[in-house]
């Protein structure tokens, strides 16, 4: 026998002695350095089998026209890993892992609101009965957030405990006193901002499980208030180093049509669309309520049913420098509510998606456990937006060399064609993850849950 095989035979043999009470094996892709002869090559296959209690499970990867295989695949004690690392024919030597996490790790909510079960449920023609849960990821790889731009929340209520949330006050807010962790009262919709933050992060009602929500809180929706407002966060991102980890949901705007002409805007307006350039430009992105008015009449009589409200409209009018997207509400089979405004014509069509919106249930203003029950594209925007801050979460939506974020971020929310004709926004769950009821054990299951209920 060659004496350097010999070596190796008895060198191999205390190695494995010495490894009996070591740390468990692990699973080790070994490189030989390159040009390795043949007859060297040999001594090596001999070397790494005699390192393993298992040496018929080494797996040496051969290629055509090359007398040394190119890898050796063998799970080795740790004295053999140390003996291997050190070996002058060992280029690399490192354990054998996935390179991306495989399987994703999934949470179920029970009984969850239906806008949420939609949000979740997989392509097919099976009904939205037959799911009855929320299904979502919980593998966060990078943390993402999520700013919520209103008149703060009930900061006590369930809905948000137990969930990492910042607060952070527009200038106006702390001149006016209103930097407190409550919402503001509203002479128009009190508790609005409440439920649409809800709806985009709570831990019962929202989309979003991962993210971090940022209360952006102004003090009312004055044009003094929401002149300052988005030049606020695109600071905040700034100073935090956020670009390319925030999303932005802007759940209000003008009631009346925002019309262009051949002079420029007023100069509220004006300043608007030049913070939003500003925040697209500081790595944000950025989702608006696409509007309730499609059942009133413009000045020519014709119904509004376009996205003609600011600054929903500005997504469409700044083309892809926003990195934005305009939000409609469907029910829960995926019909566009009649109240709600839409634009997939032309220039519009990239930048306008689909979520749910009608009678949605969220956190309630007034109570610390209470649910309000409501419908509008208030409420579809935050949801989307809480889709695809856990999206990003995850690295289901990733920046990529040649596809900027925004890109990913539209093409993700597509969504799929449903029963009542729009593709409606979902997380991406998949049926194996997901799936439907069987319908005559959910029926009899029903039964015995009501029968329980008449008794009590």
């Amino acid at each position: 026998m060659h004496l350097t095989r010999i070596y190796h035979t008895l060198l191999a043999s205390l190695l494995l002695l010495k490894s009996v009470t070591a740390a468990a094996d692990v699973e080790y892709i070994i490189y030989p350095v390159d040009a390795l002869p043949a007859h060297l090559g040999s001594e090596l296959d001999i070397l790494i089998r005699s390192l393993t209690v298992r040496p018929e499970k080494v797996y040496a990867s051969q290629r055509p026209n090359r007398p040394v295989p190119s890898y050796w695949g063998a799970t080795l004690p740790e004295t053999g890993f140390k003996l291997l690392k050190e070996h002058p024919w060992i280029e690399d030597i490192f354990p054998n892992e996935p390179l991306v996490k495989q399987f994703a790790d999934y949470q179920v909510q029970h009984s969850a609101p239906e806008e949420l079960r939609v949000i979740s449920q997989p392509p097919g023609p099976e009904p939205i009965d037959r799911y009855h849960n929320y299904v979502y990821r919980t593998d966060s790889q990078r943390q993402i957030f999520l700013y919520h731009v209103e008149l703060g929340i009930n900061a006590h209520h369930v809905d948000f405990a137990d969930r990492p949330v910042e607060w952070l006050y527009t200038r106006r807010a702390k001149f006016t006193g209103d930097d407190v962790e409550t919402e503001s009262p509203s002479t128009g919709y009190p508790g609005h901002s409440t439920c649409t933050a809800s709806k985009a992060a709570g831990r019962f009602y929202g989309a979003s499980r991962l993210s971090t929500l940022v209360v952006v809180k102004m003090p009312d929706l004055t044009p003094q208030s929401t002149d300052e407002v988005f030049s606020t966060i695109t600071n905040h991102i700034l100073e935090n180093q956020r670009q390319g980890q925030s999303i932005v949901t802007v759940s209000w705007g003008s009631i009346l049509p925002f019309r262009f002409t051949d002079s420029d805007p007023s100069s509220y307006w004006r300043r608007m669309r030049r913070d939003l350039r500003e925040l697209a430009d500081a790595g944000s992105h950025i989702l608006f309520a696409a509007g309730n008015e499609a059942r009133e009449l413009d000045r020519q009589g014709r119904p509004r049913t376009d996205v003609d409200t600011a600054p929903a409209i500005f997504a469409a009018a700044d083309f892809g420098l926003l990195k934005s997207l305009v939000v409609s509400n469907v029910d829960n089979g995926g019909k566009l509510w009649r109240t709600s405004q839409s634009s997939t014509r032309g220039i519009w069509a990239p930048w306008n998606v689909f979520a749910p919106g009608v009678q949605i249930k969220c956190a309630s203003r007034d109570s610390n456990s209470g649910v309000i029950i409501d419908t509008g594209t208030s409420f579809s925007a935050p949801l989307a937006a809480g889709l695809i801050a856990d999206a990003m979460a995850t690295n289901q939506i990733i920046k990529t060399e040649r596809i900027p974020l925004y890109v990913e971020i539209m093409e993700y929310a597509r969504g799929w064609k449903r029963p009542g004709g729009e593709s409606v926004m979902w997380n991406h769950v998949n049926e194996k993850h997901n799936p439907p009821s069987n319908p005559l054990v959910q029926g009899l299951f029903n039964g015995t849950l009501d029968a329980a209920a008449a008794v009590a």
